[in-house]
């Protein structure tokens, strides 16, 4: 079995949740995840924070970009409607 390169998955998810600086924002939450590791095992506790934690993370953070950029879901399917669609060219052959 092979160790999944948690920073490489995280600065992907993060990259395609629209953060531009996500190389370094995936090596701060994984190098964060893996003091947490420690720190709970140093005192006893099992609990591990692994890729659905930084699934979390990343999810809470995109939350937050588009309530920063005060866009809503419900916003999102005003901004991409049926008139900006017929606007894409696109080829028929």
């Amino acid at each position: 079995m092979v160790v999944p390169d948690s920073e490489k998955i995280t600065e992907i998810l993060l990259y395609s949740s629209g953060f531009v600086g996500a190389q370094q924002l995936a090596r701060k939450i994984v190098s964060i995840q893996s003091w947490a590791n420690k720190m709970m095992k140093s005192q006893g506790i099992t609990h591990d924070f692994g890729l659905r934690s930084i699934k979390s993370i990343v999810n809470i953070a995109e939350t937050i970009k588009l309530q920063a950029q005060n866009i809503i879901e419900s916003g999102l399917t005003e901004i991409i409607d049926d008139k900006s669609i017929n606007r894409i060219p696109y080829k028929t052959d």
